[in-house]
């Protein structure tokens, strides 16, 4: 499997399980000059951003381990560019089906999910809120 279908995985494992927690996504995969953030989401007036990080093995240490300073200046400056663009004035669209809704959020955090995974599926998924 290479590592494009396996962060794909990753990704589709993050989502159900912020779905699961009545997340609603507003985006993923929204690209800036600046990176990716792989998942935005909100929840209770915040607007979530999160990474998501995916191994097959700790070998390497945790997947979060690699959200060194370089990774952290460049979302919150992709998070900055979003909500100057998209979340203007406090607010975001999301979706529910076809239908488009937009809500207010008070607050923003930064949160990584981390998964360990293989060909079989996610072994071990951990949330940690307000990472940065």
């Amino acid at each position: 499997m290479n590592n494009k279908i396996f962060g794909r995985i990753g990704e589709d494992a993050a989502l159900a399980y912020l779905k699961e927690k009545k997340y609603k996504i507003v985006g993923m995969n929204y690209n800036t000059r600046h990176g990716e953030l792989d998942i935005i989401a909100l929840r209770r007036g915040v607007l979530v951003f999160v990474e998501v990080k995916a191994r097959r093995d700790l070998k390497y240490g945790l997947p979060s381990d690699s959200v060194g300073r370089q990774k952290i200046s460049h979302l919150k400056s992709a998070a900055y560019e979003f909500c100057k663009i998209d979340g203007a004035k406090g607010k975001v669209p999301f979706y529910l089906g076809k239908l488009r809704y937009t809500r207010k959020y008070k607050k923003r955090r930064f949160d990584v999910i981390e998964l360990i995974a293989d060909e079989q599926g996610v072994k071990r998924l951990t949330h940690t809120e307000n990472v940065f």
